[in-house]
């Protein structure tokens, strides 16, 4: 879908996709899309390119969109080539005087960018924003004893956003899950309608095309995108897909709860991020 959108009206493609879904009459998107999350946040293989990224940015700003970018895990083997991603990114911003947002899911990517790239504005990442996501809670026993407390995790601790602070991140990107997300002051993001249940640095989906044994810890030079065309389907009951490296779950709580999106909305979410 990347190239399509660098390709046509963003506007008219993000719409079609909601058709596609039959899904645009939903009353969640009466109000227009007003920013583009660009990357990926759970797998590097899947960035875009660094001039391809740099050309989606100017076309999204050029049509009203505002950017975050989306960076995963930060492997060492990597370094050089997101150092240099985003420096042609910072370049970018100073030229056209703009800040961009980037998330931040590795401690290391958060040193680099409050080091050396002053026009990136650090967002704490989902894969930072650690609690238990589990569809399977629903048949434990006793589970609801605890319920309360799985809706907290570090971010409700006064001294954990002060640290963030000291970094410049004030915005974290939450998930509807199967818990409540009691959330931390501030505003903040939600994602929906899937939800990152686990990633690794190896991509089972990879060593199961390629030697039979999604488990293989084997890695990848030269990534084929098995994950554009196939996923690790689970039962049904669990609603949960596993895609490349990283397993997701469904919740349609928003789409038929709209008190419950109001309850979020008063406590701090003030951008719903859709996820096709």
């Amino acid at each position: 879908m990347f190239n399509q959108l660098l390709k046509n009206s963003i506007s008219e493609e993000i719409h079609k996709r909601l058709e596609e879904l039959n899904i645009s009459q939903h009353g969640i998107f009466t109000r227009e899309f007003s920013r583009l999350y660009i990357g990926n946040e759970f797998c590097q293989n899947l960035l875009p390119e660094a001039g391809q990224l740099v050309e989606f940015i100017q076309k999204a700003g050029n049509e009203g969109f505002n950017i975050t970018i989306c960076y995963p895990y930060l492997k060492e083997s990597y370094i050089d080539s997101c150092t240099d991603m985003l420096d042609k990114i910072n370049i970018y911003c100073r030229e056209s005087n703009i800040k961009l947002e980037i998330t931040i899911n590795d401690w290391g990517l958060l040193q680099l960018v409050s080091n050396k790239f002053p026009y990136l504005s650090p967002v704490l990442g989902r894969l930072l924003n650690k609690r238990k996501k589990d569809p399977r809670d629903e048949w434990k026993w006793k589970v609801e004893a605890y319920e309360d407390s799985m809706e907290e995790n570090h971010l409700n601790e006064e001294k954990v956003n002060a640290f963030y602070k000291k970094y410049g991140i004030s915005r974290y990107e939450y998930e509807v899950h199967n818990y409540y997300n009691k959330i931390a002051e501030g505003n903040h993001s939600l994602h929906f309608p899937f939800y990152q249940m686990v990633t690794s640095m190896y991509c089972h989906l990879f060593n199961s095309c390629t030697n039979l044994k999604g488990s293989g810890t084997k890695s990848i030079k030269q990534c084929q995108r098995y994950c554009s065309e196939m996923v690790y389907l689970y039962p049904s009951h669990l609603s949960t897909i596993g895609k490349g490296n990283s397993i997701f779950g469904f919740s349609d709580v928003l789409f038929k709860q709209p008190d419950i999106l109001e309850k979020y909305i008063k406590s701090g979410i003030d951008r719903l991020i859709f996820t096709a």
